[in-house]
């Protein structure tokens, strides 16, 4: 177990009312922390609500020590998972919830998401609804295009399921203290994101069921534009799960960016000496992306912003091959290493 894990006590059974903590890493989040924090002391469920600083440069810490929480700075040489396991560590309640920075939640999230330990047995882990509130609406292109794309085969999410480990997030899910524990807690060499995931993976095969409420809703602030966009898909998207893939042996690598682009190009390359063969790598090529190439098909935009869905195929196709390079640096190289690499720059 991790040293900052290591001073942790057993939560209490679930006799009687369950104790709450929330816990809410930051850094630099000066002009978002006030609203958070505010959203939490607001729930009408008792929870202690524990900060962990992760160094900010800004007056993230002055804000914090405003309110009636308890705030803790991260170690010097820090990670999601690193923070968030000193957030447990400094945490009493049997249950933990988890919260960003930049994300605020409705009064009745933590009562809501709490009855579920009580009323279903063996839960390790309730994850809410994510919706984008108007106050976080970007004003990039690409991210309101990004927010009208179509989904495909989604589930419906009009009553409390079972979810998934790969459905994880800890923007406003909650986590049974014990499942932590006997997991080992969230993994601290991944700097690049996912660790929520990771650990689901590790709370689900010990047993513990994983349930998704979409009445329960956590408002989140999404990515503002290409360039956060990019950046999410090669750390959190492709380097958390090669990582996962190489620890655990699960998570498929993401193939339709660099499966299409290598058909596209062998296409390309045999057209003149067989364009018989060409065709058919072509079109291949086209049934590898085709999901991606159909998102506009329910776009919901008008005419004059039909020349901005080129550029934005672009951005998703690029996007697809930085998560398989991504996934395939921590596929091959372990994360520990690259670690220490990030800590001695």
């Amino acid at each position: 177990m991790r040293a900052c894990l290591s001073e942790l006590r057993e939560p209490g059974g679930r006799q009687g009312m369950l104790k709450a903590s929330v816990v809410v890493i930051a850094k630099n989040e000066e002009k978002t922390i006030a609203r958070c924090i505010e959203s939490l002391l607001q729930q009408t469920y008792p929870c202690e609500i524990i900060v962990v600083n992760g160094h900010s440069t800004d007056r993230t810490r002055e804000i914090v020590s405003q309110y009636p929480v308890k705030l803790v700075e991260a170690p010097p040489r820090d990670t999601y998972g690193v923070s968030r396991n000193v957030g447990v560590q400094h945490a009493s309640g049997d249950v933990i919830l988890f919260q960003d920075a930049d994300d605020f939640v409705d009064p009745t999230w933590c009562e809501s998401l709490i009855k579920h330990f009580r009323t279903h047995p063996k839960v390790g882990i309730v994850i809410a609804r994510r919706v984008t509130p108007a106050i976080y609406r970007s004003n990039s292109w690409f991210a309101k295009l990004y927010r009208k794309r179509r989904i495909f085969n989604t589930p419906s999410q009009n009553t409390v399921r079972e979810g998934y480990w790969h459905e994880v997030t800890t923007k406003g899910s909650a986590f049974l203290k014990r499942a932590i524990l006997e997991a080992g807690g969230f993994d601290e060499d991944m700097f690049f994101g996912t660790e929520d995931k990771e650990l689901a993976y590790r709370i689900s095969r010990r047993g513990y069921k994983i349930l998704y409420d979409p009445t329960v809703t956590v408002y989140c602030k999404p990515f503002s534009g290409v360039k956060e966009y990019l950046k999410d898909k090669f750390y959190r998207a492709g380097m958390s799960h090669g990582h996962v893939r190489r620890k655990h042996g699960v998570y498929r690598p993401p193939l339709r960016g660099v499966g299409g682009l290598g058909l596209i190009l062998l296409g390309a390359f045999s057209w003149r000496w067989n364009p018989a063969l060409a065709f058919i790598l072509l079109l291949s090529s086209l049934a590898i992306l085709w999901e991606l190439i159909a998102e506009p098909l329910g776009f919901d935009i008008k005419l004059r912003k039909i020349p901005l869905i080129p550029p934005y195929l672009l951005t998703r196709f690029l996007g697809s091959i930085l998560e398989f390079i991504g996934f395939l640096t921590t596929y091959l190289i372990p994360a520990r290493y690259l670690r220490r690499v990030r800590d001695a720059l």
